[in-house]
């Protein structure tokens, strides 16, 4: 009789097409990477930045050099300035750019940003449930538009919402930054930063976003567009769960990220119900479960007698980057 072997099998979602990016000829700032922080994540970000990225950040409302700051943050404010460049200012899709790989379009749909709020459950409104980055990025303390993303002439006066792909440029920002911060880790020594928790994080206010979505432009959500924006949420949502795995043993912050998705699992509000629910109808129980834990018995855990043969699936493990193998 054959063995009750366990089998390590991970729930493929078809991926969302790549457009390739080619580096741009001319820039405006050609600051060169610090030696410690020359990861090939960052290397990669940096030869496709914007043509004209200032590299310069506000720091305590002073002007400073973006490399002046930790690899994560150069890896994730660099990847704000592609998405900007790609979209060129268009109103009809996001764009999000993955080192290695290419950028990812999806179309906008009419739902803002500040519509996502209701769907995202009051516990998971910033990494400890105590607002954080929900305030500063999806609704502010007051209910209102926040200004982060927010359209402004000026500086000061607010011309309109930002739309409910927002947050998902800031989502691909923090894996970007993540898979930057892991390299220069094992590369240069501790980071000391949380950037494993961003990209769980937003992987929920991206679901919440899809959500609304739904239930708001529905003409949107009967069309290709939508069936796009989920191959990208899956795509990403991977990514988000690969490099928390790949981060366990680091100073990044992994287990508070670990601890915002189970806070999820065991989450028993209406919205997180709703949410769980939308999981499951749009993706299916078996991703679902292999993802975030929940709708299905994981493939992981079942034996090779019980083991079913759906489409879409193949094992990935254990996985490789596409820079460094065994290294995000």
């Amino acid at each position: 009789m054959a063995s009750k072997r366990p089998i390590a099998i991970e729930v493929i979602y078809p991926e969302p097409e790549f457009e390739v990016v080619e580096p741009a000829q001319e820039f405006t700032w050609r600051e060169t990477i610090p030696e410690n922080k020359d990861v090939p994540i960052l290397r990669d970000i940096y030869e496709h930045r914007a043509p004209k990225e200032a590299g310069i950040l506000f720091v305590n409302g002073k002007k400073a050099s973006m490399m002046s700051e930790d690899t994560g943050t150069v890896a994730h404010e660099l990847t704000h300035g592609i998405h900007s460049y790609l979209e060129k200012g268009s109103s009809d899709f996001a764009a999000f750019y993955v080192p290695g790989k290419g950028a990812v379009k999806v179309q906008k749909s009419l739902v803002r940003r500040i519509d996502i709020a209701p769907f995202i459950p009051k516990e998971l409104r910033g990494i400890d449930g105590d607002g954080g980055r929900f305030h500063t990025y999806i609704q502010d303390k007051h209910g209102r538009e926040p200004e982060a993303g927010t359209p402004f002439i000026d500086g000061k006066k607010q011309v309109g919402s930002a739309n409910a792909l927002y947050p998902w440029d800031e989502w691909v920002s923090y894996i970007n930054g993540a898979k930057a911060a892991l390299q220069a880790e094992k590369e240069f020594g501790k980071q000391n930063s949380d950037y494993l928790t961003g990209p769980v994080e937003f992987s929920i206010y991206a679901l919440g976003s899809m959500m609304a979505v739904k239930k708001l432009d529905p003409k949107y959500a009967s069309s290709d567009a939508f069936l796009n924006m989920k191959k990208a949420y899956a795509y990403f949502t991977r990514e988000s769960m690969r490099v928390l795995k790949a981060g366990r043993e680091t100073s990044l912050r992994a287990d508070k990220g670990e601890a915002y998705l189970e806070r999820f699992r065991k989450s028993n509000s209406t919205e997180a119900r709703a949410m769980k629910d939308f999981i499951v109808s749009e993706f299916g129980a078996e991703w679902t479960a292999h993802t975030f834990g929940f709708g299905a018995r994981p493939l992981a855990n079942r034996t090779e007698e019980s083991k079913p043969t759906p489409p879409e699936r193949k094992s990935l493990w254990p996985f490789s980057w596409p820079f460094r193998s065994g290294t995000p």
